[in-house]
């Protein structure tokens, strides 16, 4: 089988290419051909593929985020163009789907840079498509139901909310742009093309059903751990962890309020970089409370940080937002850490209350110095909920586990 994965950048930046990574690797071992499509950037893994791929933003291969682009005005038009429709995408994937003879794709990240449009360069040659949603883009232009720090769904009712609160980038014209292109792909039915999406929640699921999509071509398929690098660690230290960025949405500030109501010696540390307005704003806030048992270890790459979590009692996801199963929820589990966690989201369906962690009301400081309380006050039960959540991840969140499943749907989308 030739699979044709597509993705805007094909070197790992974050989540989505760890996954085609890894999708790349097990594809590979079954004997099936893994083939990308890309935009040309410097940073890019080798591919003998890559002279299909699409050219960045102004020829830039050098800078990858947006905000580091320096377009001229004609560039910047262009730029809009392809981010609603691009031709060339369109183009290019239809030689390279030709060519290679492809038997199906499947799209992870393709907005903006790709942009919808290539959609109907496997439909023009009768291919399946499945597309796997990491975030909540085809309901919410700003992808993250979130505005001003808080919980947004206003675009559920009407997309131009997005231009009214320049939702993206703070800026009318990127906000346009975005709106304008779900608009023209929802007029021409695009989204309908698409013969299969994956979503790894249940709660991404209900949100995509809410919004009119057919809930017979949508399969919740849970992310998966590397449960072969990571392996499950019941002694611990004297702390508890929370890692991730430092941003107002993930509810810092309750956790550390809720910490501060606690009467013991264990440390909470907060792994991630600081260097930020709101970072900066939490550290200089705990100073000034004099809340020396919380301490900043900044940003950690993997290898250090695994080593620091798997030494915590538990870990905490304190956020205020429609979290999408975050992978740092199922790595804790992994490493047989129990997790207290908000009630809002995803969230909930990653943690069995009791059994693998805690849930709490998201914002209130004072349940999650409760729920943070009872578990320093029973390490006994801390290690049973910890060998539980590692049982778990193992039964149902192994990369075994989940290509199984999705080799399934790709043989059942090739059959319709």
């Amino acid at each position: 089988m030739k699979v044709v994965v597509c993705n805007m950048r094909y070197f790992v930046s974050g989540g989505p290419e760890r996954y085609m990574f890894t999708l790349k690797e097990t594809l590979e071992k079954k004997g099936h051909q893994f083939i990308p499509f890309s935009v040309n950037y410097d940073r890019n893994e080798p591919s003998e593929y890559q002279r299909y791929f699409v050219a960045p933003p102004g020829n830039d291969t050098s800078n990858v985020y947006f905000k580091d682009l320096k377009l001229s005005f004609p560039q910047k038009i262009k730029f809009a163009a392809n981010a609603i429709y691009s031709r060339e995408a369109y183009q290019k994937l239809l030689k390279l789907l030709k060519e290679t003879q492809a038997n199906l794709i499947q799209t992870l990240q393709i907005h903006t840079f790709l942009s919808y449009g290539i959609i109907d360069a496997a439909k023009k040659l009768g291919l399946p498509v499945i597309s796997r949603m990491s975030n909540y883009q085809l309901m919410c232009p700003a992808e993250l139901f979130l505005r001003n720090e808080t919980v947004c769904e206003a675009c559920t009712k009407n997309l131009l909310n997005a231009i009214r609160y320049k939702c993206i980038q703070n800026s009318t014209r990127a906000s346009t742009i975005r709106v304008a292109s779900l608009k023209l792909h929802r007029m021409k039915g695009t989204f309908d093309k698409i013969d299969h999406f994956i979503v790894p929640s249940q709660f991404l699921q209900q949100k995509m059903i809410e919004a009119g999509f057919d809930a017979n071509k949508i399969t919740y398929l849970p992310s998966f751990v590397d449960t072969q690098n990571i392996q499950p660690v019941y002694e611990s230290d004297n702390y508890i962890a929370y890692s991730g960025r430092l941003a107002v949405e993930k509810g810092i500030q309750d956790l550390i309020d809720g910490f501060s109501r606690i009467n013991s010696s264990v440390r909470l540390l907060l792994i991630g970089d600081y260097q930020n307005p709101e970072g900066e704003r939490l550290r200089k806030y705990v100073a000034e409370k004099g809340l020396t048992r919380i301490e900043f270890l900044g940003y950690k790459k993997f290898a250090e940080l695994k080593k620091i979590l798997e030494r915590s009692l538990f870990t905490v996801c304190p956020s205020k937002w429609y979290e999408n199963t975050p992978m740092s929820v199922y790595e804790s589990l992994a490493m047989g850490k129990p997790v207290v966690g908000a009630n809002l989201g995803s969230i909930p369906e990653q943690i069995i209350p009791g059994q693998t962690g805690l849930l709490f009301e998201p914002g209130n400081s004072a349940d999650i110095a409760e729920k943070l309380d009872y578990l320093i006050s029973h390490p006994r039960k801390v290690v049973t909920m910890g060998q539980e959540a590692r049982q778990i991840v193992e039964k149902f969140h192994s990369p075994e586990v989940h290509f199984e499943k999705l080799f399934q749907i790709y043989q059942d989308v090739q059959k319709t």
